[in-house]
This record gives C-alpha cells, sequence and structure tokens, in this order.
C-alpha cells in the first residue's frame, strides 16, 4: 500500500489482478486515530468512483464527527455521476436545442464515458482531466478530439451548475484545453474554381448548385444544408443565415452566378431548400465532391489535412478572393461570420499591395503642399521640414 503524497492520511492500494479503463484498478484507504489507535478504512475502488481528493475529504469529514464524539459514518455517494448528468443534460437540453445532437452522442460514447462517465462530479479533479487528456493522448487522438472530449464535460458541469444540480467547482476551469491548429490556407485560382465545378455539375446538379453557394457567399457546409425557402430572397438578393456556427444570424448577398444557381429551385417557407432523403438537414456533403477533387488531382502529393481540398476550401476561397481584391478585414469578417477578428486575419497576408497602396498616402502628404490641421503650431518649431 502506498502514502499518496498530496493528501495526507491517503493510502492507494494497486490490484494485480483487477483493471479499471485498460489499466491497474486501485483501492483507496485512509488512516485515523480512535481511541488512540491506528484504523485503517477502505474508502473504495478508482473503478467505483473514488479517487485520491475525494478520499481525503471523507477522511476530513470522519475526523470531523469524532471531534464532535460520533462513530465516522459509511462512505456515501456526495452527487450524481457524470453519466447521470450528461443523461439529464442530453434529454432536456441537447436533444432539444442543439443541431449537433447526433454528434455530440458520439463524442459522450466514444470519448468521455468509457474513461469518466462512473465517476461523481464531485470526485472529478483537474488532476483526472489532465490524465484523462494524456489518455486520449496515448490513444493517438487528435488534440482536436480531445478538445470536443474536455468541451463536452465543461458543459455537462456548467449546465448542472445552472440548474442547481451541482455546486461544486467546475474542474475543466482549471485545465487548459490542447491547442488547435486547424486554419486551411488553400484556396483555389478562378482556372480550379471553374474546373471543380464544371466537374461536379456533370455528376450531381444539387451539389453544384450547394457548391456554388457556399463560393459566391462563403457560407459553411452546415450554412448551406440548413437553409429553408424563407431565408432566401432572391428579389432582394440576399440570404439570410441563421442559427450560425457562431450564434449569431447574418445576410450575405447573392452574385447573378448565386442566383442563377438557386433558380428553378422550390423556395416553399418552412421547407428545406435540400433536404436529405429522410428529410432532414445533410449532415455531410455526398461524396460527388470528393470523387470530383480527386480526378482533378487537386490533392495529390498533400499530406497536411489542413492543405487538402474540401467543401470548405470553398469558404475560403471567397474569403481569399475578396482580400486579394483590397475589400477591408471588417467588410470580410462581416460577410463571413467571423466572431473574432483574430480569425480574418489570416487573410490579411494576401493583400500585401492594398497595404502598400495604404502607406504610400503618408509619402504622398508629406511631400504635398497642401496644409494639414494640428492642434500643435509649427511656428514653435522652425526646423520641422
Amino acid at each position: 500500500m502506498d502514502r499518496i503524497a498530496r493528501y495526507e492520511g491517503v493510502y492507494e492500494n494497486v490490484s494485480k489482478t483487477k483493471r479499471h479503463n485498460g489499466r491497474p484498478d486501485a483501492c483507496f484507504y485512509i488512516s485515523l486515530r480512535v481511541d488512540g489507535k491506528k484504523k485503517w478504512i477502505k474508502i473504495g475502488w478508482r473503478s467505483e468512483g473514488i479517487n485520491a481528493a475525494f478520499a481525503s475529504q471523507r477522511r476530513a469529514e470522519m475526523i470531523n464527527e469524532l471531534r464532535h464524539g460520533r462513530q465516522p459514518g459509511p462512505v456515501r455517494r456526495t452527487s450524481m455521476t457524470l453519466a447521470e448528468a450528461y443523461a439529464l443534460w442530453y434529454r432536456v437540453h441537447a436533444k432539444v436545442n442543439l443541431r449537433s445532437a447526433d454528434t455530440v452522442r458520439y463524442h459522450w460514447s466514444s470519448l468521455v464515458e468509457p474513461h469518466l462517465g462512473h465517476l461523481e462530479l464531485a470526485a472529478i479533479t483537474p488532476l483526472d482531466l489532465e490524465e484523462y487528456k494524456s489518455r486520449l493522448q496515448g490513444e493517438g487522438r487528435a488534440p482536436q478530439t480531445v478538445k470536443h472530449g474536455l468541451a463536452l464535460i465543461r458543459r455537462i458541469y456548467r449546465k448542472m451548475v445552472a440548474w442547481d444540480k451541482f455546486s461544486g467547482p467546475v474542474p475543466t476551469d482549471r485545465v487548459a484545453m490542447p491547442v488547435v491548429s486547424n486554419s486551411r490556407e488553400r484556396w483555389l485560382t478562378p482556372h480550379e474554381a471553374r474546373r471543380l465545378l464544371g466537374r461536379i455539375k456533370r455528376r450531381s446538379d444539387m451539389m453544384y448548385r450547394m457548391a456554388m453557394i457556399s463560393l459566391h457567399t462563403g457560407m459553411r457546409w452546415g450554412e448551406v444544408a440548413a437553409l429553408r425557402g424563407e431565408n432566401i430572397n432572391l428579389g432582394a438578393g440576399t440570404i439570410r443565415v441563421q442559427d450560425s456556427k457562431t450564434g449569431a444570424d447574418r445576410t450575405v448577398y447573392v452574385t447573378p452566378a448565386a442566383a442563377q444557381a438557386l433558380s428553378g429551385v422550390p423556395l416553399l417557407p418552412g421547407a428545406l431548400v435540400w433536404p436529405s432523403r429522410a428529410g432532414s438537414v445533410r449532415r455531410a456533403p455526398s461524396d460527388t465532391f470528393e470523387r470530383c477533387v480527386a480526378e482533378l488531382g487537386l490533392n495529390e502529393g498533400i499530406t497536411d489535412r489542413r492543405d487538402r481540398v474540401v467543401f470548405h476550401t470553398l469558404r475560403h476561397t471567397f474569403g481569399s478572393w475578396l482580400a486579394m481584391s483590397g475589400v477591408p478585414l471588417y467588410t470580410i469578417a462581416t460577410l463571413m461570420g467571423h466572431s473574432s477578428q483574430v480569425t480574418t486575419q489570416r487573410y490579411a497576408h494576401l493583400c500585401p499591395d492594398v497595404q502598400r497602396v495604404a502607406v504610400e498616402h503618408v509619402q504622398r502628404i508629406f511631400h504635398s503642399k497642401s496644409v494639414l490641421s494640428s492642434r500643435s503650431s509649427d511656428s514653435a518649431h522652425p526646423d520641422t521640414p
């Protein structure tokens, strides 16, 4: 039995036969002085939701009970398990309010439940989550995948706090999220875009129309797939994007090419413009897009997934073309629905000529004979050029 240095009077006995989550299970014990004698008390197994922090907390409670002349009571649960909290959160909130409910359910079953689902909310510590991160990384999970798991845990805890189902500290608040670099730099040249759209049109009229909308408006796949008849106003030349990734609605403007792509498409109020066969929102582009990209060799020799041409590349191409045309970054951010200017800065390097022209204004003013108003008097500085 090994003493746990961080917690006084707490010991861990690692099993030689029992395993939990792919590693040896461990049973936690505490030591107390009862009637002048040292007494060992079993708190429970890690597989039962017990950890060192909980054992230490229970020891402190027992010591307090002994000081008041009471015999320590049995080990008891202090809160619902994470699995119970998830079930409540999913039933009441996620299933009703989130379009990504199916994705959330997959993240829970594959990333969180096998590792932490059995633990009580009060027993999960920041250290447990750091170990959880390490286990996922040891399984070869990508940083973004690990982030999905931690983000789901955080959402569950915060909703339980809001619903008065949990009053303790939220452990994710003291855990750093993995650093993820998913920014895509690849954009299509006009020639590549025309070839790709032409190839898609020969295979799938629907996918061609959806791709044209994304390229000419900068809309994300999910935004295009979720369009309903009332969102499109061809008379005004606008599309209203609702329930976007950032949570904010925005208006995008329809180019003649995009309007042509929408011509002949039934735009019925309340009905999806491009529903799936089941009548629901399409979750992903059809494999037609990927096959056309492969036929044109646009991803040939590319190993970094951030540089591969995917449907999202159409949106990135929209922003890149605007930047190269001298459109201010603020306007690009507004049109694309960016929640942060940091996201828009990825397009800054595409407009060096625009920046150079802007700086040349200073040169022209410096040599101009016109007089600029100033709060300071030049007469006080006769050596001013």
